[in-house]
């Protein structure tokens, strides 16, 4: 940044957030896991707020073609194998949502 300058530079903070954007889909590929488009939520609530520099992501489940794909609670449902699965699709949801916004 110039000297005297202040705040960030928001030119930079775009490339640094597309930068990571791609690594992680590259890291999903080395997964062998795939983005899906984002999922459509089931209640009545915003998946993703972008305010500033942050993005606030909410209401992210193992859903799957519009349908829940896990119920229940680990270790009483569902075994320990199958939340993973759980959480992992979540987690996948989530960053198909992030992707959007960014």
């Amino acid at each position: 940044m110039a000297p005297g300058k202040r705040g960030r530079d928001r030119a930079s903070d775009c490339t640094r957030v597309n930068t990571r954007a791609i690594a992680v889909e590259d890291k999903l590929r080395l997964l062998q896991l795939g983005l899906p488009d984002a999922p459509r939520p089931l209640g009545d609530y915003v998946p993703a707020l972008e305010t500033e520099n942050r993005l606030f992501i909410s209401g992210m489940l193992p859903v799957k073609n519009g349908a829940a794909a896990f119920v229940g609670r680990v270790g009483q449902e569902l075994d320990i194998e199958s939340g993973r699965k759980a959480a992992q699709l979540a987690v996948v949801n989530a960053l198909a949502v992030a992707r959007d916004p960014v």
